[in-house]
């Protein structure tokens, strides 16, 4: 989305749908249309892990 820094707004949109919500799908940021790409280290969703709190995966991609 390229926000500077959108780990404010999307920690609290989740936990918001953590309270009513089983199942949170979330791409990584190194995925544009079907293809993996290079992006920065720091771009990825470690801080919506943390806060949704499951055991169960919340990303797609890169798996092979």
């Amino acid at each position: 989305m390229g926000l500077p820094d959108p780990n404010p707004q999307f920690s609290y949109l989740v936990s918001q749908l953590r309270k009513d919500l089983a199942h949170l799908h979330v791409t990584e940021t190194r995925i544009s249309g079907n293809i993996d790409v290079d992006a920065p280290p720091q771009s990825n969703n470690n801080f919506l892990r943390e806060i949704w709190r499951k055991e169960s995966k919340i990303s797609a991609g890169g798996y092979t």
